[in-house]
């Protein structure tokens, strides 16, 4: 493959199928590897949550995707089974005129202790550390999701987010 760069000198592959591009007179421009696509598909999951009782079938998978009941996990970095991101709804007396369950938070919760990044609308809102639930109380509206870290492993895994929750829409 060959492309220029922003100055107009001429680029190319070097064929290794390892991102490594070198000048055309042989310089090394850029030095990374990625990796290919079926090594990430072994580290990184796609987490779908079913109601109890759903039968496993392409109909129901691709429906609780349409609703957003996904997470993505680093399973690499560890066992991501019990990971939930949901809406907190509090609950009035029947006969209360506002009986109808109203949301008032965010619930992150992951399977051990660990850093929860809350973003809404792609903007950082809240942080907590060392814990394995985390909380974000009265939401607005926007687009939110949280991102899991795992700090306990050091760098660069520190770094990477363990976890990426499905968006959740308050409108």
């Amino acid at each position: 493959m060959v492309c220029r760069d922003g100055t107009g000198n001429l680029l190319r592959s070097t064929g290794t199928g390892h991102g490594r591009w070198t000048l055309d007179g042989g310089q090394k421009l850029i030095n990374i590897k990625l990796d290919p696509y079926e090594t990430i598909f072994r580290i990184a999951r796609i987490h779908v949550w079913l109601p109890v009782g759903t039968e496993l079938y392409p109909e129901s998978l691709i429906s609780a995707i349409r609703q957003g009941d996904f997470f993505i996990g680093l399973d690499a970095l560890g066992d991501t089974t019990g990971f939930v991101f949901r809406k907190q709804f509090a609950a009035y007396p029947i006969d209360n005129p506002q009986h109808v369950d109203s949301f008032t938070s965010f619930e992150a919760k992951a399977p051990f202790k660990a850093r929860f990044v809350f973003f809404r609308n792609g903007e950082k809102v809240a942080e907590r550390a060392d814990s394995a639930t985390a909380e974000l109380r009265d939401p607005r509206l926007g687009v939110y999701r949280v991102e899991v870290y795992r700090d306990d492993l050091g760098p660069p895994f520190d770094k990477m987010p363990w976890i990426i929750s499905n968006p959740i829409y308050v409108r």
